[in-house]
This record gives structure tokens, sequence and C-alpha cells, in this order.
């Protein structure tokens, strides 16, 4: 079934495209993203994206004042864990190869600076990163490289200075893909590169194992090699080289990731549309496997919400989000949400304020625990740092 859309297709402009999975969440209160959208795929050029009805605006306020890239503990770009940091030295080295040791680098979106980390230990030196966390921006700067708070669509850095711009895991959260694509032109000197790495959206499936991971508030498009190509081939950048990753994290899961280097030959003629006709069907294969996950998941919380046995929810991440929309969860009797997350602490979610894990000792109710990729770790948190004798459920 096709759409018109709120959002025109970001590599194209089409205003229509094919409905896959319609998505809705239960946001915490003055959350400012959408609560629900249609993710589709563009029949002119196959991409896959979110149709959110916000506007740019609301992503940039989103990702300035509720950042969670800050404490590395709790997210990924700081290389504060093992696999972080692999994965962080594993994406320098390969670019290290492209690129003499004096180039100016710069990570639009570096967190808390671990690439630029990584960089710095293959002697590169003249490194800047962009963030649009004040927090992040200072923790960059600490590690000895130029940290800068600011917008991707309003760098506070010079134009046509550098000789490689990175944007990884990025481009998956921009709305507005055209003015972007601009911005990095604008960036690159000519002839400079550009690395892009998102995830795979043509492998979701197979990596997944909790239902819709990816279709999450934040995570507004889908791409393929194809899509990143008609993206910046528009903008002048040619091909260099592509590849695929499987990134893995220290809760034992891995995730999907596909990456382009480009070479910015102003002057260039964009070619036709690419396309990935494969694209789609991955994602309706998707989306029927993550509802067979929910109805799974729906089988184990049936008991809870019959019985209207009052319990603790620990985890307000994206899977609980979910959940409060699309599950049984919703009908459960719920008296407390708790997360390992200071960021989380306060916020109100269903007039149900989430509070710290050491609040819990007050609180003798079943813990159900929100999330499929992180249990064991915060089960033995529970029994072993807590002490807490509370019954733990799990999904």
């Amino acid at each position: 079934m096709n759409k018109t859309l709120h959002r025109q297709c970001p590599v194209c402009g089409a205003t229509e495209a094919r409905l896959i999975s319609s998505q809705h969440f239960l946001l915490p209160e003055k959350h400012p993203l959408p609560s629900s959208y249609d993710v589709v795929v563009c029949d002119v050029c196959t991409f896959a994206f979110a149709d959110t009805p916000a506007p740019q605006e609301t992503y940039d306020f989103y990702y300035t004042d509720f950042s969670k890239y800050e404490d590395d503990a709790t997210s990924t770009g700081g290389g504060g864990t093992p696999s972080d940091w692999k994965r962080l030295e594993d994406t320098a080295e390969l670019l290290a190869s492209y690129v003499a040791r004096d180039t100016s680098i710069l990570d639009m979106g570096c967190a808390n600076g671990g690439l630029l980390k990584a960089f710095q230990e293959l002697g590169f030196g003249d490194l800047t990163g962009v963030d649009p966390s004040p927090a992040c921006a200072a923790a960059t700067a600490r590690l000895g490289c130029k940290g800068v708070a600011g917008s991707l669509f309003a760098p506070p850095v010079p134009s046509g200075h550098y000789g490689l711009v990175i944007l990884c895991h990025v481009l998956e959260h921009i709305r507005d893909l055209d003015q972007a694509s601009q911005v990095l032109t604008d960036l690159v000197r000519p002839g400079g590169l550009l690395y892009i790495e998102v995830p795979d959206a043509s492998r979701y499936e197979g990596y997944s194992s909790s239902p819709f991971q990816d279709f999450n508030v934040e995570h507004i498009n889908h791409f393929s090699h194809a899509a990143l190509e008609n993206l910046f081939r528009q903008k002048g950048f040619v091909p260099v080289t592509e590849g695929v990753r499987d990134i893995g994290t220290d809760a034992g899961w891995t995730y999907p990731a596909i990456w382009n280097l480009f070479r910015l030959e102003l002057g260039s003629e964009p070619s036709p549309w690419l396309q990935d006709p494969g694209l789609g069907e991955a994602l309706v294969s998707y989306a029927h496997a993550s509802e067979t996950l929910l109805a799974e998941i729906d089988a184990k919380l049936l008991e809870l919400a019959e019985s209207q046995t009052p319990i603790i929810v620990w985890g307000v991440g994206q899977l609980t989000l979910k959940l409060l929309a699309q599950s049984l969860l919703s009908r459960c009797n719920i008296v407390a949400f708790t997360d390992g997350n200071p960021g989380h602490h306060g916020k109100i979610i269903n007039r149900i304020k989430v509070i710290a894990p050491s609040e819990l000792c007050d609180v003798p109710h079943p813990i159900l625990i929100g999330t499929l990729l992180h249990h064991k770790e915060i089960g033995a948190r529970i029994r072993n740092v807590l002490h807490l004798s509370n019954p733990i459920v799990t999904l």
C-alpha cells in the first residue's frame, strides 16, 4: 500500500512511498520527538525511512538537550568499553590507510571523542570533533583534540578545510539529508574524503533479538549502499570503496553496519538512481519477525496483565517505550520505573516517575527487566550489587 508522505523522500524528493510498518511509542512527558510514524520505502529510489512529521529543528533540540551519549558507561562513541574501543580502533586503522598523518580530520557527531583518540594513537594530530552535546565536546577537548559543540547544519568549523570528514552512525538520525549532504560538501576540501557508516538495513532481521529494535524514535533513515551513493553522488562525491561490518558489543550481541568512502570531485555528473529492490522486502520480513517476537512477549506478560500484580519495570529504553504502546505491558500494574542511566532519573512516563535503582529497597514488588539485550547484566546487578530479593521477570 502506498501513502502520501509528510516527509518527502530525503534522497530523491518523491512524495509517495510504500508503507512497510506503523510504529508507536509511549514517550516520557515533555519528550520532543513524535510518538508514532510510518516506515516507508520510496518507489523511485528504493530508500527506506520514517515518515516523521517533526522538523529537523526538533531533532536538533532532542540531541542537544536529551543526549544519551555523554556517559561512556551507557553509550557508544567514547571508547569506554572494550567492544566500543575495538570498533573505533578498527575504523581509525581502516581510514589511516587512505590519508597521510598530517591530514585534517573532522568527526561530526564525535560523542566523547573515542574515534579521534584512536587516530591520535596512530600518530594523527590535526583532529576536530563536533557534537550537539556540550558535555561531549568538552570530553573530546580533554583528550587533546579540538572539541566543539554545534549542529551538523551550522558547524562552527572552517569550510573547505578537511581532508577527511567522518560520520559514524549519525545519518540514521538526520531528517534533512539533502541539507546535511550539502554541508558535508562544503566541509570537505576538493579531493578530500568522506567516510559514512550507518546500520545495515538489509540485515536487521538476521541480527535483531528485540522486536523493531531498529525502528525506534531516533533511527529515522534505513540505508543500503545504493541509498548512500544516490545521496552523495548528487553533491559531487564519487565512490572510492565500501564495505560491511559486524560490530560486537560487550553484552554479547552484534549489530550490522555498512560503510562507504567517497572522494569529493566537484563537477562530476550525478548518475541515475541506483536501485536496491531487495531492501523493501528485507524490511517487510523484519517487520513480520518483529510482530512474532511481540506476540511471544505478550504471552509472557499475559498473567501479569490479568492478575494486576504490582510490578517495577527496570529499563526505560526503546523496547519499553514500544511495549508500553504496542503490547500487554500497557495493561500491567506498573508502580515504578527504574533505569541504570542517571539521565533517565526523574522523567515521568505514563504519570509514573523513573527512580534510581538505589531507591528500590523500599519497593518489594517483582522486577520486570524491560530489555532483551542486557537482561543478564541487570539481573546480576539486582542480586549481586543491590542485593535485592525481589522476584525477577524477564522477557
